[in-house]
C-alpha cells in the first residue's frame, strides 16, 4: 500500500488573516451578489462592505433575508445622502446610484468610503452626482388646443378610392431602347 505524505505550506507571520475564506461564498451569497452588481469584484472589498454595513448591527441575530433588507436599506439611505435625493422612490434611488456607482467605478476608487456618513471625497460626491441620471419630473395631462378640421369635399373621397381601386404610377417608366418617344 501506498502512503500519501504532505507537508504544511511555509505561513508568513500574520498572513493567516490574509487567507482566510471569505464571508462572500460561505456566509453571504446573496449579499456578496448584490455587492458584486454594485461594481465590487474583491473579496476583501466585498467582506469590507459587508462589515460596513452590519457596523451597528449584529448580523449573526438576523435571518438571510433580514440581513438583505438590512443591507438593501443601508445602501439606499447611503446613495440618498450622497446623490442628494429624498424625493423619489427607494428603487429609483438604488437604480440612480447604482448607475453611477458603476460609471465611476467607485467601487475601484473608493471602496473603503462605501456606506461612510462623513467624510467622503469631495471628488467621489462630485463624480457620483455628474454620472447620476436625473428625475424628471412626471408628465401632467393637458387639455388639447382646440383645432379647426378641414371637412372632406366628395372629390376628395372619390380620389382616394380611384387611387385604391386604379393604382397610377407614380414613375414614368423609362423609354426602351428601341423607341423614339423622349421623355
Amino acid at each position: 500500500m501506498d502512503t500519501l505524505t504532505t507537508r504544511a505550506p511555509k505561513v508568513r507571520p500574520g498572513a493567516a488573516a490574509a487567507t482566510r475564506p471569505s464571508r462572500e461564498n460561505h456566509r453571504h451569497p446573496t449579499l456578496s451578489a448584490f455587492l458584486r452588481g454594485l461594481g465590487f469584484a474583491m473579496p476583501q472589498a466585498i467582506d469590507a462592505a459587508i462589515d460596513a454595513a452590519f457596523c451597528d448591527v449584529d448580523e449573526t441575530a438576523l435571518s438571510a433575508g433580514a440581513r438583505f433588507d438590512h443591507l438593501h436599506r443601508r445602501v439606499v439611505d447611503w446613495f440618498a445622502h450622497v446623490l442628494d435625493r429624498s424625493d423619489t422612490s427607494d428603487e429609483a434611488i438604488l437604480s440612480a446610484g447604482r448607475v453611477a456607482f458603476l460609471l465611476t467605478g467607485a467601487a475601484r476608487r473608493w471602496p473603503e468610503h462605501f456606506l461612510a456618513e462623513d467624510s467622503l471625497p469631495e471628488g467621489m460626491i462630485a463624480a457620483l452626482r455628474a454620472v447620476a441620471p436625473r428625475p424628471v419630473p412626471a408628465a401632467t395631462p393637458r387639455r388639447m388646443a382646440d383645432q379647426a378640421l378641414d371637412p372632406m369635399t366628395a372629390g376628395d373621397a372619390l380620389r382616394g378610392l380611384l387611387s385604391i381601386a386604379l393604382p397610377i404610377p407614380a414613375v414614368r417608366a423609362p423609354a426602351r431602347q428601341g423607341d423614339r418617344r423622349t421623355a
